[in-house]
């Protein structure tokens, strides 16, 4: 059979984007992301230039993936999806200014006032949720000003509703409409 050379180039191009697709596919099957206590995810990954990436549709881009940016995009869908928060009112990496510092907290969810209502903290799964990782979201709410702060590994949850004197903890993370009636 006889091709003529443009066609040829074409169909050579699309099978080597098959044959990369096949050998990506393979790589992907062999790739072991941690199981969390959350309800499963079905992301979008990829590999590109040797790191893998996880598409990200709160921020409707490409990220790297690392273990916390695993165990971040897990527990947002966890909350969609498991619990009913709403997907439009979640910010991720939003950013706070800190005495003249610029950091970003992993998540911020907001009231319909588009006032913050909660600050997320997400943790690679090895790491404890200890009470750093509390200051570290208390100092995100200096500015803020959320009445929850939901700190997360993907294996423990601790709640924290921090409007009132004295802060209250939860073991578990409440669902929304629960979330909203708590005074």
């Amino acid at each position: 059979m006889i091709f003529h050379e443009k066609n040829y180039f074409c169909i050579h191009a699309v099978a080597c984007k098959i044959n990369e697709f096949i050998s990506n596919a393979r790589y992907f099957m062999s790739y072991q992301l941690p199981i969390l206590n959350l309800i499963p995810l079905q992301p979008l990954i990829r590999l590109k230039s040797s790191a893998h990436e996880i598409f990200d549709p709160y921020r409707r881009k490409w990220v790297r993936l690392t273990p916390e940016e695993w165990v971040r995009q897990s527990f947002l869908n966890h909350l969609v999806e498991a619990l009913g928060y709403p997907k439009g009112r979640t910010g991720v990496e939003f950013q706070v200014r800190y005495n003249a510092l610029v950091r970003r907290t992993d998540a911020v969810v907001f009231d319909e006032n588009g006032k913050p209502l909660i600050i997320i903290e997400c943790k690679a799964h090895t790491v404890e949720i200890n009470e750093n990782v509390f200051y570290q979201a208390c100092m995100y709410n200096r500015e803020l000003q959320a009445k929850w702060l939901f700190l997360t590994n993907g294996i423990t949850h601790i709640a924290a509703d921090i409007s009132g004197e004295t802060v209250r903890f939860f073991e578990e993370v409440p669902a929304f409409k629960k979330l909203k009636n708590e005074k």
